[in-house]
Parts: C-alpha cells; sequence; structure tokens
C-alpha cells in the first residue's frame, strides 16, 4: 500500500500565477472597470517561482465585469496571446507567428461575479497548453474587432455603465500594463488607474511537493471537445475556471489608442 502513500507527492499540483490580491474573487470598492476599445490591449506579466518550473499553463481566468451590473450576463469577445518574457524584458505586442500562444478568439460573458475561463487545452480545435519553463509570461487580453462577423465590442450603455476588465486597486501595479498605441506596452498607470489587473494564469507544476525534484509526466488531462462555436453554445461562468470554446486564431494589426474608463 505504500505506492497509495506516494501517489500524491509524484502527481502535478495547481499553480495560479497571478499580481492581483483579491483573494475574494467579488467585486467590491477596491476594483474598477476598465473599458477597453479595440485595438487596446491589457497585459498582465505573471512570474513563476524557480522551484515550480516547468509549469504547463492550460488555462487564463479573466475578470469581465460590468460597472453598475447593467451587462451582466451579456455575451461578448475577446482575444488572448502569450509572450514568454526574459529577465528584463517588457511586454511587446509581436507578429501573428510570433507569439508564445497565438493571439485566439473567444466568446466569453460579462459577469460582476465570476471570472471566465479560457481553456488552452483543446486538441480538438488544434490548442494546446503552453509549457512555461521561464519564469516570466506575458498574457495579452485585448478587445474584439468590431468589424468581425457578429460586430462584437465590450457592451457599454453609457460614459460610465460600460462592461470592461477589473482592475484590483488593492494590489499593486507592477506587472499591469496596457497596450494603448503599440506596439510597445505602457504601465497600467498610463490611463489613470492604480492596481492590478484580474487576469491569471493556471498550470500544473511537475515538481513533486516534498522535494522539487521533476518526475514523470502525469498522464494527459481528458477534456470536452466542443461541437457548436455559437455565442449560445458557450459554458456558463463560475466561480471554478470555465472553458470557453475556441473560435480560431487572428492576426493582429496595429493597435492604435482607444479605451475608456468607467467605474
Amino acid at each position: 500500500m505504500l505506492w497509495m502513500i506516494l501517489l500524491p507527492l509524484a502527481a502535478g499540483r495547481e499553480v495560479v500565477l497571478r499580481n492581483d490580491q483579491a483573494w475574494d474573487d467579488s467585486y467590491d470598492e477596491q476594483d474598477r472597470v476598465v473599458h477597453l476599445e479595440y485595438p487596446a490591449c491589457a497585459v498582465a506579466v505573471l512570474e513563476a517561482e524557480p522551484d515550480d518550473l516547468p509549469v504547463t499553463i492550460h488555462t487564463v481566468q479573466v475578470y469581465l465585469g460590468s460597472s453598475h451590473g447593467n451587462q451582466d450576463r451579456q455575451n461578448t469577445m475577446l482575444t488572448m496571446a502569450m509572450q514568454v518574457l526574459g529577465e528584463g524584458e517588457d511586454p511587446t505586442l509581436v507578429g501573428y507567428n510570433d507569439w508564445d500562444w497565438p493571439e485566439t478568439a473567444f466568446y466569453v460573458t460579462v459577469s460582476s461575479e465570476h471570472y471566465n475561463g479560457l481553456s488552452l487545452d483543446d486538441a480538438g480545435s488544434g490548442i494546446y497548453p503552453l509549457v512555461l519553463e521561464q519564469e516570466r509570461l506575458a498574457v495579452f487580453v485585448c478587445a474584439p474587432d468590431p468589424h468581425w462577423e457578429g460586430q462584437y465590442v465590450w457592451p457599454c450603455d453609457a460614459e460610465d455603465d460600460c462592461a470592461g476588465l477589473v482592475v484590483e486597486t488593492g494590489s499593486p501595479s507592477e506587472g499591469s500594463w496596457v497596450v494603448e498605441s503599440g506596439p510597445a506596452a505602457e504601465p497600467i498607470t498610463s490611463l489613470g488607474v492604480d492596481g492590478a489587473w484580474v487576469i491569471r494564469a493556471v498550470g500544473e507544476t511537475e515538481r513533486r511537493i516534498d522535494t522539487a525534484e521533476p518526475v514523470d509526466s502525469a498522464a494527459p488531462r481528458e477534456t470536452a471537445t466542443p461541437t457548436d462555436a455559437s455565442p449560445d453554445a458557450r459554458c456558463g461562468c463560475g466561480s471554478a475556471a470555465v472553458g470557453m470554446f475556441w473560435i480560431g486564431v487572428l492576426p493582429v494589426w496595429w493597435r492604435g489608442r482607444a479605451y475608456r474608463l468607467s467605474r
């Protein structure tokens, strides 16, 4: 029966890379909604612990909230891409073939209570997790191009009543960036906001819990394959990561200055 005791030590364990300190995962007075308009992007530079590497990133959590709750439960879209950064390197918008995980469109749901989980693990659609072997990872979350079929935008009924990415203002701003006039990213403070984007990367490490020594990889995770890419077929939001249906890998064009702040 010794193998039953050792098995948990050999299995991968979950790792969450995050800058925000909003541990209750609820929208409150310390949060702000930042409404981005195409082609603007929010960027979270996340760091892994050296002893956890390599980390297999399988999900990105994005908090897309509503200033007053009026846009909750509305369907929209966003794109997400990732860039592995070297020591001292700042995030920079790159070309279509230069991402470490390519820009991909996801259907999402506005919610002031729950985050959206963007799944990187769907072999049926040809997308796979990112194996992070360096400590720093930049996650780009961008507003959708309104010229796409469906003309998706993040809903906004008035100047102060919009949906957008949530910033936890009680957290340090280090690691939170925005692309306003690409390709170089600027600190989030360029928007007049202090705090951290609620954008997280969730993965598994194959390091042993007891010794931090690498072990054999665990069996592949089984994941559901989407059969309908329409907005009505999306998964519902939940307090745990929710896989959104993959739409397609999209090229990134020049992104100009375009954003609006809401509370």
